[in-house]
């Protein structure tokens, strides 16, 4: 018969197998849009973002204090704090949105922020309040020049209900 089409039973396993394998992706892609939708939909989405420093120059044994503005459209949630220098220094952070410090004493460059091979990861994220301010002692302690950059790496927080109202 000229119009009759053999199928193995290898072929037929073959085609359920690939269909049961989309499906499942086709499943795993709607749950990933269903999660997007219910977090926009609860009112807060979140994005990857860093604070960072313009390069501080401390004179051998000097001090300096630097500000970063947190902008007020959203929340920041930081988790890792980095460091570039040409030499050691201390730092103490102290945050305008609880008017709190974030340590004791000033820390050590080695101890309170890693590089970015490996940055200094916190144990839990610490929540910055938008349009509040992180102001930032200084001094050095390399007896020499030394230029530092700081970076806040973590993510910001939006509130949709905020986006509507919030210009720039």
């Amino acid at each position: 018969m000229p119009n009759e089409i053999t199928i193995n039973s290898n072929s037929i396993q073959e085609i359920i197998e690939s269909v049961q394998e989309e499906n499942k992706r086709l499943r795993k892609d709607n749950y990933k849009l269903a999660e997007k939708v219910r977090r926009v939909e609860s009112g807060n989405f979140d994005e990857f973002y860093t604070y960072a420093t313009n390069p501080i120059t401390l004179t051998a044994g000097g001090t300096a204090t630097a500000t970063i503005s947190i902008t007020r459209e959203a929340d920041f949630f930081l988790t890792k704090i980095v460091r570039v220098s040409s030499g050691i220094f201390t730092f103490l952070v102290k945050d305008s949105s609880n008017d709190r410090q974030w340590s004791n004493i000033a820390l050590h460059s080695d101890i309170g922020a890693g590089t970015a091979q490996l940055p200094l990861i916190l144990p839990k994220p610490r929540m910055v309040a938008r349009a509040s301010t992180l102001t930032i002692d200084l001094a050095d302690l390399s007896l020499a020049s030394n230029t530092v950059r700081l970076g806040f790496i973590g993510y910001k927080v939006y509130h949709v209900e905020d986006l509507k109202n919030t210009v720039g």
